[in-house]
Parts: structure tokens; C-alpha cells; sequence
């Protein structure tokens, strides 16, 4: 009971400091021996609560970072929420414009009344006035090796719709897997999954030659709608997806500044998982090539490039798990293998036509018996 007579005469206090420059704190009998009487002034509580007050500018910076403006853009500062009355806060915030707030608008309803204007738009009753909304984090989709592909930046006006065409990653491949994704990171790891649907029936051909168009449609009510069709057979599959984000203001925060933060590592982390993406494909080819021309190389060939893919495999299980990062290591793999590779296969060529000879030249050589 002491601590809320406290909390309720502090509250008190600090309203009255937004009036009076100095305020008295009466508390009688706060506990059966003590009474509290205390004078504060204005200047006391700005010294109390700078450190606060000076935490206001950062998301002001970021929002004007994000809008691409500077302070001379901005034609008129609204103050939000009950504690922009407290004088301190007007003044840095005036000091950083460079004018004035606006104090036509009572900061405790200001939200309210923003929320009504945007309802009464978005039902059709107010025609003359346009508010838009913005996207407050990228949204993508994962990619080969778990890598994030943005479609739709941060910040981005809505509604919108965009669309970006993909395809397959290994031969033969006839379905996908389309995983949502929102977040500033370059691997869908870091970011947060919010939806995901399969594409199924995709003719198989060899990697690269499907054209899978992926949409991103969000409409005025923040409603996300993701499809994925197959340009060839028609093949369609969607999600929908409720709600921006799903994530609190807070949470949304986080993710932006991780993402401020960890630039550089996230981009050797990217470039790093991309030159073990190139070696997977790599692997898949030899072993491809492998089976293919498996008539024509010999056991010793066969177990030789069959030993390199396995340590090239185990290598890259290594790298995904997190357990390996040597760019080095990597290129080292891929020259190798591509030219242990090529080496066997050429051999192989070499052998494949020199059959083929010998199938011509016999051919020919009972035809001129015949003859």
C-alpha cells in the first residue's frame, strides 16, 4: 500500500511539473513512524528521465532513414500519447525538427482518431484524404541452401503485388517447397517463418528449366496472399496469410537492429553458404555423370570420384550444421572435383565413342560381304 500511495503521488508530481515549475510530494504517515515531504522541480525530473527522453530520437532517426527524408521534409511534428506533454519532451523534440510540435491534437487521442480516419478510408465513407501503410519488415521466400529471397522490401507501400520467376535446383524435380519468410537477414535461419505450402506436379525436366512464377498480393488490410504457379503445365498453389506480421512492435524492432548490426557477418555467412550451394550442385553432377557413364569407367575410376563425393557431401553437411566455415576449404573441393570429375569422364567419352567405331566399322564390313 506504501509503494502505490508513492507510485500515485509521483504520478501526480509529474503531471504538475508539465504546468508548474516546482511541485510539493505530501505523503503523511507512509509508514506508522515516517512522513514524506519532498519539493521537486522541473529541472529535476528532466535530469530524473533524460535518459529516456533522449531514447525518442532513435526510432524519429530510423523512421526518417526509412522514408528517405530529412527533418527540412517534414512539413508538421504530431506528438503522440500522454507523456509529449511533458515540456522536456517538446523541447528535444523541437530542438531536433527545428519547429514547434503541433499541439492541436490531444496527444492521448491522436491514435484513436488516426485509426478512425483509416477505417472510414479503407470502408469508402472519407474519399478526399490518402493514408498509406507500409510493409515494417521484407517478406521473401527460403531459396537453395537457405538463403532468403526478398520480394517485397521493408517499407514498401501497400497494397501491392509483386512477382518474381524461380526454378528447380536438381534435375527432375516435381514439386517445391514455398517457405514464407519476413525479416531483414540474408538467411531465412534469422527470420521468422510465416507460412508455407507445397507446388506438387511439376513436370520433370533438368534443373534451371521450369519457370515457377511466385506472387506476393497484399491488400489495404495487410492481408498476405502467396502463390506459386508452373509456367508449363499451369500448376497453381496458394497461401494465405492473416495479420502484417504477427509480431509485436517490440519483436519488430529486434529483428531491424540485429539485422543493423550483423551486416557484415551475415554477408560472409551469405557468400560463404553460396560457394557450398555451388559445391553441392557440383556433387550432383559427378554423381550424375557417374551413374550415367558407369558402362565406361572402371572400378578403380568409379571408387576414386565415389570417395571424393562422399568427403565432398560430409563437407557440406559440416558447413550447413555450422560445424565448418573455410571459404578456402570450399573452392579447394570444387576445383578438385571438377577435375577429377572431367578427367574420368572425358576418359569415359573417349571409350564410349571408340565402341561405337567398332560398331560402325563392323556394320560396315558385313555389308560389303553382302555386297
Amino acid at each position: 500500500m506504501a509503494i502505490q500511495r508513492i507510485r500515485q503521488a509521483a504520478e501526480k508530481a509529474k503531471i504538475e511539473l508539465s504546468h508548474v515549475k516546482t511541485t510539493s510530494i505530501e505523503l503523511p504517515f507512509i509508514t506508522n513512524t515516517e512522513n514524506i515531504s519532498i519539493e521537486l522541480k522541473e529541472e529535476e525530473l528532466d535530469a530524473m528521465s533524460l535518459h529516456l527522453i533522449e531514447k525518442t530520437i532513435a526510432p524519429i532517426k530510423r523512421a526518417l532513414k526509412d522514408a528517405e527524408l530529412t527533418t527540412d521534409d517534414i512539413d508538421e511534428v504530431i506528438l503522440v500519447g500522454g507523456m509529449t506533454r511533458m515540456p522536456k519532451i517538446r523541447t528535444t523534440v523541437k530542438e531536433f525538427f527545428g519547429k514547434t510540435a503541433s499541439t492541436q491534437v490531444n496527444p492521448d487521442e491522436a491514435v484513436a482518431l488516426g485509426a478512425a480516419i483509416q477505417g472510414a478510408v479503407l470502408s469508402g465513407e472519407v474519399k478526399d484524404v490518402l493514408l498509406l501503410d507500409v510493409t515494417p519488415l521484407t517478406l521473401g521466400i527460403e531459396t537453395y541452401g537457405g538463403l532468403f529471397s526478398s520480394l517485397i522490401p521493408r517499407n514498401t507501400t501497400v497494397p501491392c503485388k509483386v512477382q518474381q520467376m524461380y526454378s528447380t535446383a536438381v534435375d527432375g524435380q516435381n514439386s517445391i517447397d514455398v517457405n514464407v519468410y519476413q525479416g531483414e537477414r540474408p538467411l531465412v535461419q534469422d527470420n521468422k517463418l510465416i507460412g508455407k505450402f507445397k507446388l506438387t506436379d511439376i513436370p520433370p525436366m533438368p534443373k534451371g528449366t521450369p519457370k515457377i512464377e511466385v506472387s506476393f498480393d497484399i491488400d489495404a488490410d495487410g492481408i498476405i496472399k502467396v502463390s506459386a504457379a508452373d509456367k508449363a503445365s499451369g500448376k497453381k498453389s496458394s497461401i494465405t496469410v492473416f495479420g502484417k506480421t504477427g509480431m509485436s512492435k517490440d519483436e519488430i524492432e529486434k529483428l531491424v537492429n540485429e539485422s543493423q548490426s550483423s551486416t557484415k557477418d551475415d554477408q560472409m555467412k551469405m557468400n560463404y553458404l553460396k560457394h557450398v550451394n555451388n559445391l553441392e550442385l557440383i556433387a550432383f553432377d559427378s554423381d550424375q555423370a557417374l551413374k550415367d557413364w558407369k558402362k565406361f569407367i572402371n572400378d578403380e575410376a568409379n571408387e576414386n570420384l565415389s570417395g571424393k563425393i562422399q568427403t565432398v557431401k560430409t563437407i557440406i553437411q559440416d558447413s550447413r550444421n555450422g560445424d565448418l566455415f573455410d571459404v578456402d576449404l570450399i573452392k579447394a573441393a570444387q576445383d578438385e572435383l571438377k577435375a577429377v570429375t572431367l578427367e574420368i569422364i572425358q576418359e569415359a567419352a573417349k571409350k564410349s565413342r571408340a565402341e561405337k567405331e567398332k560398331e560402325n566399322g563392323n556394320g560396315n564390313e558385313d555389308g560389303n560381304e553382302k555386297s
